[in-house]
């Protein structure tokens, strides 16, 4: 009789057992150690600058040419030849003047040589005196105009300070003689309420500037008026 069959199972047969290749991999030479860097600190952030405005700086209410708010300005560089001119003319005058009394008093009697000397002396100290007292009063000549007055100073050996106040203005003037019409210069004239100082002048200015200070006071004049 044949062997009775054995029980048939359905188990897949297991693939030989593969043979593993392991391949030599040279080992990899060691990194130097690198050195660690400090941390550097951090810098403090800046806090950002505000972008400029576009509109125009504010122009301060009391300023004109010439004469901020409190400050104090010389004159006009153009006086000392202006104030020279008219001192030179007035030396000149009263030279031609003098100079036929001289002459007939030398050639009535030539022994009164004093009277030439005299008028030769005399007429050398006009020169003079024209051609230095100009800058040296220049420099002893100062004004201010601030919110509530006009404040000029002067004096080379006796100094004076005449103070206006704004409230006591009644009215001013610019005028302009030929010299200072020929040098583009004016004089202020302030009149005031007082009996003393009533018009006070302040000549060497720029024609310019003497009508700003004028326009400014009449202004505030006008304001205090209306308050």
């Amino acid at each position: 009789m044949p062997a009775a069959p054995g029980p048939v199972t359905d188990r897949p047969e297991e693939p030989p057992e593969a043979s593993v290749l392991i391949a030599a991999v040279p080992a990899a030479a060691p990194q130097p150690i690198q050195a660690v860097q400090p941390v550097q600190p951090t810098q403090p952030v800046q806090p950002t600058q505000p972008m400029p405005s576009a509109q125009p700086p504010a122009v301060e209410p009391w300023t004109v040419p010439g004469a901020r708010l409190d400050v104090d300005h010389p004159l006009d560089p153009r006086s000392i030849q202006a104030h020279r001119l008219r001192l030179f003319l007035t030396a000149g005058i009263l030279s031609a003047l003098a100079l036929p009394v001289a002459i007939g008093l030398w050639i009535g009697d030539f022994s009164r040589l004093w009277a030439p000397a005299l008028w030769l002396l005399a007429a050398g100290l006009l020169g003079a005196r024209a051609w230095f007292w100009p800058p040296l009063r220049y420099r002893h000549v100062a004004y201010r105009v601030d919110a509530k007055s006009l404040v000029i100073r002067r004096g080379v050996w006796w100094k004076s300070v005449a103070w206006v106040p704004r409230s006591r203005v009644q009215h001013t003037d610019v005028t302009q003689g030929p010299v200072e019409r020929h040098f583009g210069l004016g004089t202020l004239i302030v009149h005031t309420a007082g009996t003393q100082f009533a018009a006070v002048p302040l000549g060497g200015l720029a024609h310019e500037t003497a009508v700003a200070i004028r326009d400014l006071l009449i202004d505030e004049t006008r304001h205090d008026d209306a308050v």
